[in-house]
């Protein structure tokens, strides 16, 4: 199920966060502020501009008290690495029976990166591991920064899914 706001997580929450937009000690230290216990682990897929190394990331969100683990995607349009880091995240953390929320920032930059139909592709996927995962989505999108086909694609794509 896709949100566009999350409902209250419990603390034993595993969080994937697909990240084109914040730095990765920023978005630790935004789930640090947003819950008042937990989550139990975040696993941080980041892309764009380059990073420290994955230790000093993972190390800092022990530092917090969750564990965390960090991917670089070095082409912001390699929908297929990002996928597979997805699953990778979902066939490890489902076997752990918590609930389970993949949040993507943002699908707007994602649409910088690649075509419209490779994202589509990429939104049709998430959509069926949500599901099969029984996992909880949190996708932002600009649609002002759009045109009004893409938007509409979009709304289809995450209505009909």
């Amino acid at each position: 199920m896709v949100y566009q706001t999350l409902p209250k997580l419990n603390p034993e929450a595993r969080i994937l966060h697909i990240d084109y937009v914040w730095a990765p000690k920023a978005r630790l230290r935004y789930w640090d502020d947003e819950l008042a216990e937990g989550p139990a682990e975040i696993g941080i897929v980041h892309t764009g501009y380059g990073l420290p190394d994955a230790q000093s990331i993972e190390n800092y969100g022990e530092s917090l008290g969750v564990k965390t683990t960090f991917t670089y995607v070095a082409q912001p349009g390699d929908l297929s690495r990002i996928g597979l880091e997805l699953v990778k995240f979902l066939d490890r953390v489902s076997a752990e029976e918590a609930q389970v929320v993949v949040c993507v920032d943002s699908l707007s930059l994602m649409l910088q990166y690649a075509s419209g139909d490779t994202v589509m592709n990429f939104l049709t996927e998430l959509y069926n591991k949500l599901e099969y995962y029984d996992a909880l989505g949190r996708i932002y999108f600009t649609p002002l920064a759009h045109s009004q086909q893409v938007v509409e694609s979009i709304r289809a794509e995450l209505t009909n899914s």
